[in-house]
């Protein structure tokens, strides 16, 4: 084998390691191709705001075979109707969009408020786009002006104005004065 074959041999086997080292350092599917810190924005449809949110950090994986949105620091949301009457809002400490299921899951001390004042603690809760309601199998507590409801499940529209526990746990009614 001549000097030129040797050089060849050295090259195509330095060039193979050096792939191996751009794909190892790079490994692009597990780095998110988007990254903001203290971002907060609006969401809009025919010139109505129809979602406020601000998040302390935000990871967006495009390249990942879960094309998703990873806030993990948490998030807060406001929707709103067309006319600006707020509908809920929504408070967690850390959350998720899975862009191919459309859907939002929320952990860690989520709050959500509907527009009759009513609060939902529960430590997970998803958004379903698609069919347009929001559900947990997880424990749940409400409070409302009248009682407070534990239970474990819920299924609810996505306004959080008609909700269901699934299995109320135990429930405290408050009496009003005479």
């Amino acid at each position: 084998m001549g000097i030129l074959g040797l050089l060849s041999v050295f090259a195509l086997f330095s060039c193979e390691n050096d792939v191996k080292k751009v794909i190892a350092l790079t490994n692009l599917q597990n780095k998110p191709t988007v990254e903001a810190t203290q971002m907060s924005g609006f969401l809009t449809d025919n010139g109505h705001v129809t979602m406020r949110f601000s998040t302390p950090e935000l990871k967006r994986y495009e390249l990942s075979r879960e094309k998703n949105i990873v806030l993990p620091k948490g998030v807060s949301l406001v929707r709103f109707t067309e006319t600006g009457e707020v509908i809920c809002k929504v408070t967690a400490k850390y959350a998720k969009f899975d862009d191919a299921q459309n859907r939002w899951e929320a952990r860690d001390s989520v709050v959500a408020v509907n527009r009759k004042g009513e609060v939902l603690n529960t430590n997970l809760l998803y958004w379903d786009g698609n069919a347009r309601r929001v559900y947990t199998d997880d424990y749940v507590r409400i409070q409302t002006p009248e009682a407070i409801i534990n239970g474990k499940g819920l299924e609810s529209d996505e306004s959080f104005d008609n909700y269901e526990i699934l299995r109320i746990t135990n429930s405290v009614l408050y009496v009003k004065g005479h």
